[in-house]
């Protein structure tokens, strides 16, 4: 952690965001820098991946282990070759993830082999078979592993479901299915079994993982139990359209069934992003059984973030960026704004202080919002008269705190935002269209000069776009953090404090000191060096 003062300094105050705003090129962490933005990632160049990884293992190989496992992790009580007694947080995020197990399989493989064990804990089976990683990881410890899943109770199932299948001649067509042919035929080589025996593990009817499926092929929809179907397939079943316009259980007669089901479960299970729930909810023609499924899919999410550690406590405002540049593309066909309010309004629903079911939206000016009722009335509330647009004036937020306390001196401290959750790409305006003060900067000097305290404050990224960082190590009480999963925040909320190693006085954690709590959790201190 330690750094010489004037290469911390002469890195500190040396870059502009898009829009002209004082910012930095770093936050004095090579390991802050990745971990803040590492969550939005998708699709980059395996140079630009290895570069960051590089960087941060000769920061410490330890914390970078933990962090690419984070990027994978799926939030979810981890079972298996591993059970968490909590619920444990990360980003679910593929793409990236898997170019940082090639970094490592290239360039320290011993340690992925001792911690091969954790993809499928974190991630999915499907993750050791991936075009992207089938060829690079060693085929013997993959199928090492794959035994070992077989013979675990609470993953034979699993591995049954996503092992590939063998393909015929007939239905081989590209390079990929005959590089999966060539890796099951390994397995059967290994497993000592006849490709028929294979096909016949992949259908045996007791691995429950496939028993929804097998249902549907026969054609018995009557019988269908929708409480065993997994959250994504759920979904797909009850919104996605076929050519005929009608969705599966609309073809098959069983709308009035599941609406009656659906409506009688307190949730549902759901293991994709909030986004994806408000793309499909902000339709004008969203049927009941869908809205239905979406409100008790993001009750289910929601229900997952609060347990063990309970929701956000304190006076915690979201701020939302809605500015013209969170339209550009964070995922394919998504663009920031979807993402952004999608996490404001899980944030705001998480929430359990004065704040919750409230916001405020920025872009050339700021303005407060509440909403109230189910997830897909939210969604319409917001969306309904909410645009993307204008300009990244972050300090029109500030501006709207400062106003309260000068016009309204009366309201206790104790009334006024604690902590600002700042979902946005980063992007801010200069502040009074001078590039004298970072936007962090002028914030605190702002809410001093009307007697506020310094307020905690959570940068959150929904695009990694931006090469610059709003605050740096030096600012105590600052967290930065990005992606798509919004359950990790309830793990970095909390009264704690730290002494200063320099000062040895008592002072508010800083982005290192944040990340740190977010990565100690019970399934990222199995990696091992």
């Amino acid at each position: 952690m330690s750094q010489n003062a004037f290469l911390q300094a002469v890195q500190q105050y040396d870059f502009f965001t898009e829009n002209g705003a004082l910012s930095h090129s770093t936050t004095g962490s090579a390991l802050v820098d990745y971990f803040a933005k590492c969550g939005t990632y998708r699709d980059r160049e395996q140079e630009e991946v290895n570069a960051d990884l590089n960087k941060l293992w000769n920061d410490s190989p330890l914390i970078a282990l933990m962090i690419v496992f984070y990027v994978r992790n799926i939030s979810r009580k981890s079972r298996g070759f591993f059970t968490s007694t909590e619920v444990q947080k990360g980003q679910g995020a593929r793409d990236e993830f898997r170019k940082a197990i090639v970094f490592l399989a290239t360039n320290h493989p011993e340690v992925l082999q001792k911690n091969l064990w954790l993809i499928p804990v974190v991630g999915c089976w499907r993750d050791l078979w991936h075009e992207d990683l089938i060829n690079v990881l060693d085929r013997t410890q993959v199928y090492d592993l794959v035994q070992r899943g077989m013979q675990d109770e609470d993953m034979r199932g699993l591995v049954a479901k996503y092992l590939p299948r063998i393909r015929s001649k007939g239905q081989t067509y590209t390079e990929q299915h005959k590089a999966r042919n060539e890796w099951a035929r390994g397995l059967c080589k290994v497993m000592g079994w006849s490709e028929k025996e294979y096909r016949q593990f992949k259908s045996n009817p007791a691995h429950s993982a496939h028993q929804f499926q097998r249902v549907m092929s026969a054609g018995l929809w009557d019988e269908l139990d929708f409480s065993k179907i997994p959250g994504k397939a759920l979904f797909k079943l009850v919104s996605k359209r076929g050519k005929d316009g009608h969705t599966t259980l609309e073809r098959h007669n069983q709308i009035e069934r599941y609406t009656e089901w659906i409506k009688a479960q307190p949730v549902a299970k759901f293991t994709g992003y909030v986004y994806e729930l408000l793309l499909a909810a902000r339709g004008p023609r969203t049927t009941l059984p869908e809205k239905l499924t979406f409100d008790r899919q993001f009750d289910g999410l929601i229900e997952q973030a609060r347990k063990d550690r309970g929701g956000l406590s304190g006076n915690v405002w979201c701020a939302l960026d809605t500015s013209g540049s969170m339209m550009a593309e964070a995922a394919p066909g998504v663009t920031a704004f979807d993402i952004c309010v999608g996490m404001g309004i899980f944030f705001a629903t998480l929430n359990e202080g004065a704040f919750k079911d409230h916001v405020i939206m920025f872009d050339c000016t700021s303005y407060a919002k509440s909403f109230k009722g189910t997830f897909t009335e939210k969604v319409q509330q917001i969306m309904g008269t909410t645009t993307a647009w204008g300009s990244t004036n972050f300090q029109s937020v500030i501006d709207a705190i400062v106003d309260v306390r000068r016009k309204n001196p009366k309201v206790p401290l104790s009334d006024f935002p604690e902590t600002l959750l700042v979902v946005s790409d980063m992007q801010f305006n200069a502040v009074n269209g001078e590039t004298a003060q970072t936007n962090y900067d002028a914030a605190m000097e702002k809410l001093a000069a009307v007697g506020l305290p310094k307020i905690n404050i959570i940068w959150w990224w929904v695009t990694g776009r931006g090469k610059d960082f709003p605050s740096t190590l030096d600012d105590e009480g600052v967290t930065m953090i990005g992606g798509f999963d919004g359950s990790v925040v309830t793990l970095l909320l909390g009264g704690d404090e730290v002494i200063d190693a320099e000062t040895g006085e008592k002072r508010k954690p800083n982005a290192y000191e944040s990340m740190l709590k977010a990565l100690d959790q019970e399934v990222l201190r199995q990696v091992k060096l």
